[in-house]
């Protein structure tokens, strides 16, 4: 079973510090951004998407938990 929280501030970072690191090399092997700038932006895409992190609005983002576990 699965349990589903509206995302926290700092579940909000946390994410961040994860899937940037895992995203920005995408764009790199896709050949969209050289591999100097590729984290620099790819912050700043996370930013201009969610701007007010969990609070953006039209955003629902949620942190997964497995209920069994948490």
């Amino acid at each position: 079973m699965i349990r589903f929280d509206p995302m926290t501030d700092a579940d909000f970072q946390m994410y961040l510090r994860k899937v940037i690191p895992e995203y920005a090399p995408e764009y790199v092997h896709a050949g969209s951004w050289h591999p100097d700038e590729a984290m620099t932006r790819a912050r700043d895409q996370f930013q201009r998407l969610f701007s007010r992190g969990p609070q953006t609005p039209n955003q629902t983002l949620y942190t997964v938990w497995d209920a069994e576990k948490n």
